[in-house]
């Protein structure tokens, strides 16, 4: 089958693109895919604290997402990060070290209980103005990128992020490369696709597998993209969440991957800033 393909810079066949997750919640019930043992809502509700999923999920802020970044430190590799803004205001110290260090910080909402879908247009408009203005004056970096938390946005994210000066979204899964998905008075917002398969709170968090079946859907998915390459340059995208894979045998299975890309020639490894920019400049 033909199709249009993109250029990627000096030839590449995919461009590949690291993306952690650092994420903070609030209030109750706790969000998110966790391990820990059920807690009773009753109890929840009437003040008690799970210390077992408080401790769970405060890994990745403490330990895991430093795994993280040093795995990819040591391969040379500038990634990308979805950022709570409550994790921000937890770990400000550990965000500023990693835009500090050449990563790019995305927007996540202000915490990962919010739902997009389930605010109305002036509260999802404030809670995105709530996760920029805290990543901006924890890292003095304004976030040109977004991903909804479960990747669940609603009928107006896309207007309220143009609106509100974002370049890329990262709310979409139905392509293996960029586009423009949404255009309005000259200003363009770009879907990064995002990836349920190569991200460890699915294979991990929802389906219990290990980290070399995360190598296994990566590198697996990485040989056909490579080869459909060739013809059509492709676009890879690995998730990597802090409270998951930044436990030990997640930063092995992040090396893993790492080395195995870098066996290739035509690869770009990239943030997601620098391809939502370059596919604007070439498209």
């Amino acid at each position: 089958m033909s199709r249009t393909g993109i250029v990627w810079p000096d030839g590449a066949r995919v461009a590949v693109n690291i993306h952690l997750v650092l994420e903070q919640w609030s209030g109750i019930p706790r969000g998110g895919a966790h391990m820990t043992p059920s807690f009773p809502r009753e109890l929840l509700e009437a003040g008690k604290t799970d210390w077992a999923t408080e401790s769970w999920q405060n890994y990745g802020g403490k330990t895991g997402f430093y795994r993280l970044m040093d795995v990819l430190d040591e391969y040379g590799v500038k990634g990308s990060a979805s950022i709570s803004g409550l994790a921000a205001d937890t770990w400000p110290d550990l965000v500023r070290e990693f835009v500090t260090a050449g990563h790019e910080a995305a927007g996540h909402a202000y915490n990962q209980n919010s739902r997009m879908y389930l605010m109305t247009p002036e509260e999802e408009r404030e809670d995105v103005r709530r996760c920029v203005e805290v990543l901006t004056r924890v890292t003095g970096v304004r976030p040109i990128g977004w991903g909804s938390p479960g990747g669940q946005r609603s009928d107006l994210t896309p207007t309220i992020l143009l609106e509100e000066g974002f370049l890329w979204s990262q709310d979409c899964r139905d392509d293996d490369v960029p586009y423009v998905m949404l255009e309005q008075d000259g200003r363009k917002l770009v879907a990064m696709p995002n990836t349920f398969e190569i991200n460890d709170n699915v294979l991990l968090g929802r389906f219990g597998n290990g980290p070399s079946v995360y190598v296994e859907m990566f590198c697996r998915s990485f040989d056909r993209l490579y080869k459909e390459g060739e013809r059509a340059p492709k676009l890879l995208t690995a998730i990597l969440h802090a409270t998951h894979f930044g436990r030990p045998f997640g930063g092995w299975a992040l090396e893993e991957c790492l080395r195995y890309v870098r066996q290739f020639p035509k690869v770009w490894i990239a943030q997601r800033r620098d391809v939502a920019r370059w596919f604007l400049e070439h498209q």
